[in-house]
């Protein structure tokens, strides 16, 4: 079922939870999107699984005649499939990320149902790469009993401080009825591709936003580099390039050295030797974001603690970097080659950086050099890696803590959301556990350094509701953990 190459598109993906939520109105409108989609004579590509909204959506659809295609990662297998029969066909990907490019390659739009973690993973890293132009299909919100609203504040509210630029809200369409949102995906006309990006950033008058425009190196956007996690992986394995692309590395090969002491346990006597940075390109429009990123940074280097972040030499990631670099900290910047002209002033990062080929080789790479995450406020990518690992945590990919510094209390929205998402049982209350939230660095340096993460469990824990829909019950499902990674 490949993808049609024009824009009267024939293929939708549907992305939801494996759960039913809480109200039968999720249950109602799951259906009357599959019903939909059949009656326009569309096709189907959807998240996988027989479980919950995705088993509605997907059996509306293929009893009324559309093909179905189901794309759904080894690691969630087990979770969305109650037995070996799935509807329609089902591809089986080797990775949560290969998931996203397998449903770029055979959808022409993509709809958001109600969902869990890695619902909004799929949604985050679509909306991300449709900003950078990676892709131009249109993506739209089915806000059944206004369940995205808390998702579209917090957008605002980023968009208000200065860190998303306002022309993101033309990447999401959202409607209440599943007719209502296939009208507008079927009328959108995707702008022209442009060979730039724009950047915005306020005036000093703090009031109003200029834009600078940056060229993309869009014949690299869609590469896949792979990356295992294992623990035979060598710590200091660099990316491997053709001649053509190590050309254009800003650094003449990062050395191996270098790296492995930034990896080393050994040069710390902290339990979190690595601390990985997050922000955007921006400083936002108040001054207490640029002062707790210097604060951050500075803090990390007087705990004897090395720096790992984004990369490049702009705005908060600058500060950040430099206040660490200069009083002692090793500073390691990671950066893809898509958003290297975005990120970086001239040609010189601080300290040493590692430029990956795509966006997908990101979170792997991060997750080879980082003990810890720290989120300042930030950008469409960002948002997207923090909900990456927060989901990779649920699975049990990873154990590493995610830190969220809510300075001005910027993450009070996305905080909210995830509450609301819990409370209509398509997030587990454990989720909560993956993060931890502070005002200050020092305070969020102690939460992290004082984390003694739990051991790998057996199963992964599903919360439906019961049958008087008021509470929740727990379905245990075995995850097999020798693919975690």
């Amino acid at each position: 079922m490949a993808a049609t190459p024009n824009r009267q598109f024939k293929n939708i993906c549907v992305l939801s939870g494996f759960t039913y939520g809480k109200h039968k109105e999720f249950v109602e409108a799951a259906i009357d999107l599959g019903r939909s989609i059949a009656a326009r004579k569309l096709h189907l590509v959807y998240g996988g699984g027989n479980r919950g909204l995705s088993k509605m959506v997907s059996e509306a659809a293929f009893i009324r005649g559309s093909q179905v295609l189901g794309i759904i990662p080894r690691v969630l297998k087990p979770l969305g499939s109650s037995s070996d029969s799935s509807t329609g066909e089902e591809l089986v990907v080797s990775g949560m990320q290969e998931r996203i490019t397998e449903m770029l390659n055979h959808a022409d739009a993509f709809i958001f149902l109600l969902g869990d973690l890695a619902t909004l993973e799929a949604l985050m890293t679509l909306a991300s790469w449709a900003h950078l132009h990676i892709h131009q299909k249109p993506i739209g919100l089915l806000n059944v009993n206004n369940f995205y609203d808390g998702f579209i504040a917090f957008l605002n509210h980023a968009i208000k401080n200065y860190f998303i630029p306002s022309n993101v809200k033309k990447l999401f369409l959202c409607a209440h009825t599943a007719n209502d949102l296939l009208d507008m995906l079927q009328a959108y006309k995707p702008e022209p591709d442009p060979w730039t990006f724009v950047l915005e950033r306020p005036n000093n008058d703090g009031n109003s936003s200029r834009s600078k425009k940056y060229k993309l190196d869009l014949t690299l956007r869609l590469r896949i580099d792979d990356v295992a996690l294992t623990d035979d992986v060598a710590l200091t394995d660099d990316v491997a390039l053709t001649d053509e692309e190590a050309h254009h590395r800003p650094i003449e090969g990062v050395q191996a050295v270098s790296i492995r002491k930034i990896r080393g346990r050994c040069e710390s006597q902290s339990q979190l030797p690595n601390i990985y940075v997050l922000s955007g390109f921006n400083y936002g429009k108040h001054k207490e974001f640029v002062e707790a990123t210097i604060d951050l940074g500075r803090s990390i280097a007087e705990r004897e603690l090395h720096l790992v972040y984004r990369g490049g030499n702009r705005r908060l990631l600058k500060l950040v970097s430099e206040a660490a670099l200069v009083r002692g900290s090793q500073v390691l910047g990671i950066i893809p080659r898509v958003l290297k002209p975005l990120g970086s002033l001239s040609d010189s990062p601080t300290g040493e950086e590692l430029v990956i080929p795509g966006m997908q080789q990101r979170i792997t790479k991060m997750l080879k050099h980082a003990d810890a995450f720290i989120f300042l406020p930030g950008d469409l990518a960002t948002l997207e890696a923090l909900i990456t690992l927060a989901s990779w945590a649920h699975l049990n990919i990873h154990q590493k803590l995610i830190a969220l510094l809510n300075v001005n209390n910027f993450y009070d929205g996305f905080i909210a959301f995830l509450n609301h998402a819990i409370k209509n049982y398509f997030i587990p209350s454990t989720v909560k556990k993956v993060f931890i939230c502070a005002h200050t660095a020092n305070e969020l340096l102690d939460l992290l350094q004082a984390y003694r993460p739990e051991p790998y469990p057996r199963t992964l824990v599903l919360e439906c509701p019961n049958n008087d829909g008021n509470n929740s019950r727990s379905k245990k499902c075995k995850l097999d953990l020798t693919l975690r990674l």
